[in-house]
């Protein structure tokens, strides 16, 4: 019996997802809409910038930053937290150190000795 309700909702979902489908493909954009919103995107008037009475710009766009991270502790600390049980703290901080490594991609460095 349980299967059957998982088989029917499976299929009520597929039904729908078709069904979307089908109402995205017979809806098309007018022309007429689409080179109105082109006038609007290449309006200069619409892309200004906002200033404050001195004349500078309220918001400016900032350059990417990716800094060097540097960790607490050192690589013979972090390596060795990986052999330490479950229940100890430098188990835990070494697998966080790992998550923050795997997301900055490399870009860290250690604590010097």
């Amino acid at each position: 019996m349980d299967n059957k309700e998982i088989l029917s909702s499976t299929q009520d979902k597929n039904e729908q997802k078709n069904l979307l489908l089908d109402v995205e493909a017979r809806t098309k954009v007018p022309e007429n809409i689409k080179n109105w919103l082109e006038k609007i995107e290449g309006d200069p008037v619409q892309m200004r910038t906002v200033n404050d009475d001195s004349g500078q710009p309220l918001l400016q766009t900032s350059a990417p930053q990716d800094p060097r991270v540097v960790l607490p502790i050192t690589r013979q600390k972090f390596v060795a937290g990986f052999k330490k049980t479950i229940d100890e703290a430098g188990k835990w901080l070494s697998t966080f150190i790992l998550r923050l490594i795997k997301i900055k991609e490399g870009n860290v460095k250690f604590k010097e000795e």
